[in-house]
């Protein structure tokens, strides 16, 4: 496999996405119900990011910077995923989830 040309490729949905999704999620009128699917839809490609980083560690001849490439990338995905989250559980009425080394300023 090509590990450079799938990072490549990760890369690009998750930049679109890293506009996207905050974008959706600051939208005044996001439902409840489309904050859920797009949380969803959000940890579905996180997910994906991670069966990616997984075989990437089976590959023996895997580069270094490919494998730090593939963390910023799962680590964007996990952010997007707790922002996801926390507005679905600001539309439910309930507090937002911190996670240690998570904090918003980072």
């Amino acid at each position: 496999m090509d590990w450079t040309e799938a990072l490549i490729a990760a890369g690009e949905i998750a930049r679109q996405a890293a506009i996207d999704v905050p974008r959706r999620l600051a939208a005044k009128d996001l439902t409840s119900a489309e904050a859920h699917e797009l949380f969803v839809a959000t940890e579905r490609n996180a997910q994906a990011m991670d069966d990616l980083v997984d075989r990437m560690a089976d590959d023996p001849s895997l580069a270094e910077a490919q494998q730090k490439a593939a963390e910023v990338l799962q680590d964007a995905w996990g952010r997007l995923v707790i922002a996801a989250m926390n507005r679905v559980r600001e539309l439910d009425g309930l507090p937002p989830i911190e996670f240690l080394g998570m904090e918003e300023d980072e």
